[in-house]
């Protein structure tokens, strides 16, 4: 499947590497393009902005610092939400806060886009090996949908509820 994911850094950058290993195709892109290169040396393909890394894709991975950045990346007028289809996801794996991932999924829904709030524990050593615990709020749908693909990333991938609950667990 086709994905894209913004933020490789620290944690994205394993993370989106385990993702090629599981056979996905990526798109990524980071504020610091240097971040993905040993990720486009594994095939994945830079994206220019958040907007170009979710056209075409399934679903959006997110994996950045602070809320403030998940809500400019997601709603920016290059965000993700300016190029996702409808009935594709975003799939948030900050540490956010449950009321800002309450309104990005709001605004999303009303574009016809699910979203998850996903945040990980487990650092990057876990990052790397893909132990992960992937906490999941959210449609339990959708979540249903994600979970093969979350279970690249973690071996202990866990829905606990509504759209914010990943985020409070």
């Amino acid at each position: 499947m086709k994905f894209g994911f913004i933020g490789v850094g620290n944690m994205g950058n394993p993370m989106a590497l385990n993702l090629i290993k599981g056979g996905h195709s990526l798109h990524v892109h980071d504020v610091n393009r240097e971040a993905a290169e040993n990720l486009i040396q594994d095939g994945a393909s830079w994206a220019v902005d958040p907007r170009a890394a979710a056209e075409g894709a399934e679903a959006v991975f997110l994996s950045l610092p602070m809320p403030a950045h998940v809500k400019d990346v997601v709603l920016a007028d290059n965000g993700v939400l300016a190029g996702i289809a409808s009935g594709k996801a975003i799939v948030d794996m900050s540490t956010n806060a449950p009321t800002v991932v309450k309104e990005l999924a709001k605004m999303a829904k009303s574009k016809g886009v699910a979203f998850l709030d996903a945040p990980v524990s487990g650092g990057v050593r876990g990052a790397r090996k893909g132990t992960l615990a992937i906490m999941v709020g959210g449609e339990k749908a959708v979540y249903d949908a994600c979970e093969p693909v979350l279970k690249c990333i973690g071996s202990n991938v866990f829905h606990v509820g509504d759209i914010g609950a990943g985020n409070v667990a």
